[in-house]
């Protein structure tokens, strides 16, 4: 009789722990299998979409009457004055969004309504399933963590980013006396504070892509230059570049180890890389950067009215009308964009197309290319494309040869890579359906 009353109280004290963590999902890993997640209901009117990486969730947010509410797989929330910034946690069921009443702002956690501010930034579900976010009352901010808030403080912009394994958190900070700025690394317990260095500004703050460092423009005594913070190290780490009269615009590889900027010198532009500096004299203007692994640097400007795209100081290819997407493979052997004839060149003729450039050779036109990425083994590339009228997905291989244009819907979301590298999954509409497709990636 005791151990049966025993193990009656140890399941109460089970499901009791259960209730109140938000860590209580299981994994869901990845569908791979075409799904219908939802029929969009009558009577609303449907606004934005947003589906899960991982392909079991879709949410959507609907309108009627003047209210808004979101479906989460076709189970309604309740009805608020907006709604907006759906998330869902990388590998659960579970799911938040930003609701407004009565001019404030909550986040709302799988259904339930958290506290209300004047205004909620940056939310998010953190790898180990923590909901972060940074909110607004008089004037100024803190950051909750799962059930922690931590103590007000100043800032035009937190800018709140997380860790890769969502166990430590970086926001921005303001002096309120002498207004200087800094970056601040806590843990996501909001204990063990760090802080890096003032500056009179601080803006445009970047990740990598798996979240391991950021970088971020800074400016001090007249001058600018990029830093660079690793998060993965404990406390506020940060290495400045060199100074310059302005910082253009920059990018971080993906591996977080090389950091490359446009900076102005007596009212010329270079090209700044390590320890390598390119002139950039003759470009009128100065675009988009990125780069690889390995520390090269792609990059666009203008010249005489055309885009030219250079590879660390060399024009590679010819004059375009536009270039997009600059992107390297993870090996940093292959780079991509997307392209467009230029029409001042005397031997083109004006057109609207658009073309995947991979290794300087282009694919076959499409009336619109977008986001093209190479898949994690590098062996293919897949972007969305739209031609006629009509959205698909597309994948061909890193000589942009197209192996699979899949068939077309009314809308085409952003797609998803398996964690094996095998699968393709993204989101499509059809009539009033939203189904989740997957596509195969086939060795050739």
């Amino acid at each position: 009789m005791r151990c049966f009353l025993l193990m009656i109280i140890l399941c109460m004290a089970a499901f009791t722990s259960c209730k109140n963590t938000v860590n209580s999902f299981a994994p869901a890993g990845f569908n791979t299998k075409p799904t219908l997640l939802m029929t969009l209901p009558s009577g609303y009117e449907a606004g934005e979409v947003t589906f899960s990486d991982d392909g079991f969730q879709v949410a959507v947010i609907l309108q009627k009457d003047g209210k808004m509410g979101i479906s989460i797989n076709s189970a309604m929330s309740s009805m608020y004055d907006g709604i907006r910034s759906p998330v869902f946690h990388a590998s659960s069921k579970q799911y938040a969004f930003v609701a407004s009443k009565d001019g404030k702002e909550c986040v709302v956690l799988n259904g339930k309504e958290g506290a209300f501010y004047d205004s909620i930034g940056n939310l998010q579900i953190t790898s180990d399933a923590r909901l972060v976010y940074a909110a607004k009352k008089n004037d100024k901010w803190v950051i909750v963590s799962g059930h922690k808030v931590s103590q007000a403080f100043d800032s035009p912009s937190p800018s709140l980013h997380t860790s890769p394994d969502g166990k430590r958190l970086a926001y921005l900070e303001q002096n309120n006396t002498t207004k200087k700025m800094n970056l601040l690394t806590c843990s996501s317990n909001l204990k063990e504070y760090a802080r890096g260095r003032e500056y009179d500004e601080i803006s445009w703050i970047s990740n990598n892509s798996s979240g391991s460092h950021l970088a971020y423009r800074v400016a001090k005594n007249g001058k600018q230059t990029v830093v660079v913070c690793d998060f993965r190290q404990p406390g506020c780490v940060e290495i400045e570049g060199g100074w310059h009269e302005e910082i253009v615009n920059f990018a971080l590889s993906n591996n977080g180890e090389h950091v490359a900027f446009f900076a102005k010198r007596a009212g010329k532009n270079y090209l700044v890389n390590a320890s390598n500096e390119w002139p950039c004299t003759d470009y009128k203007m100065v675009f988009d950067i990125s780069v690889s692994d390995k520390g090269n640097a792609l990059y666009t400007g203008v010249i005489k009215d055309s885009i030219i795209l250079s590879l660390d100081g060399k024009v590679v290819g010819d004059r375009r009308e536009s270039v997009d997407n600059l992107t390297f493979s993870s090996d940093s052997n292959h780079y991509l964009f997307v392209a467009g004839p230029c029409p001042l060149i005397p031997t083109a003729k004006p057109t609207e197309f658009a073309y995947l450039v991979i290794d300087g050779k282009g694919s076959k036109k499409y009336d619109k290319i977008v986001t093209p990425r190479f898949a994690p083994d590098n062996t293919h590339v897949v972007f969305r494309a739209r031609a006629a009228g009509q959205r698909f997905l597309v994948v061909a291989n890193k000589a942009g040869q197209i192996l699979q244009e899949h068939p077309p819907y009314d809308a085409v979301w952003d797609f998803k890579f398996s964690p094996d590298g095998k699968n393709v999954g993204y989101g499509v509409r059809s009539g009033q359906e939203l189904w989740w497709k997957v596509a195969t990636l086939v060795q050739e």
